[in-house]
């Protein structure tokens, strides 16, 4: 789809929902208009509420992770728990040079000095999901950013354009309190200690949200 369609096609679901609309009416809606819709998920504290939304009206929606390769050992024990009980459909990605090749050879230490630090995420985090997007050929990018995370984030509005695909974000307008209280009314689990090598702190983009 050329960008000026795709940029009309956006419109008109920001028209069509705002942010008074619920994510299970809106992803109900995507999953009959939308043949090709992945969920990308960090796997961190908010996770499990978009994969619960996700799934519930996509059951097979493949969630694509980046396994950076500096992944706390909780995530993996975390992520094992999703796919064998809850049966997510895991699409796994990994950059194409090893945790010690990047630290070592190449000099990429994502807690030294900031000066390799989008070097750093370009090859850990925006390569891969790139990579996964290329050969999952997406239609709709679903993602679980909100909007009070970073200052960036404030800017976006439910649907937009990453890629060169539409991107929705079911949880944009939900604050810290609406997540844990979904969480608890719907007994998702979270996982213990999380660890994102792209970001000093979580106020922080790690740069897949800034394309």
């Amino acid at each position: 789809m050329a960008e000026f369609e795709l940029q009309k096609f956006c419109d008109h679901l920001n028209k069509k929902f705002d942010r008074d609309s619920h994510p299970s009416e809106i992803l109900a809606y995507c999953g009959n208009l939308f043949e090709q819709p992945v969920l990308t998920s960090s796997f961190g504290y908010d996770s499990g509420v978009t994969i619960e939304l996700c799934m519930s009206a996509i059951p097979d929606i493949p969630v694509v992770w980046v396994d950076t390769g500096f992944t706390h050992p909780d995530t993996y024990r975390y992520i094992k728990g999703l796919v064998q009980i809850r049966k997510i459909n895991l699409k796994a990605y990994s950059p194409k040079y090893q945790h010690a090749f990047l630290t070592n050879v190449l000099g990429l230490d994502p807690m030294a000095s900031e000066e390799h630090r989008a070097d750093f995420n370009q090859i850990v985090k925006v390569e891969p999901l790139t990579r996964a997007f290329d050969e999952l050929k997406p239609d709709l990018w679903i993602t679980g950013v909100r909007a009070e995370e970073t200052s960036n984030r404030r800017k976006f509005r439910l649907f937009s354009i990453g890629y060169n695909r539409i991107k929705y974000s079911p949880l944009l307008y939900w604050t810290q309190d609406d997540v844990k209280d979904f969480k608890s009314r719907n007994s998702i689990s979270s996982p213990g200690n999380y660890f994102d090598p792209t970001k000093k702190n979580e106020r922080e983009e790690c740069g897949i949200h800034l394309i």
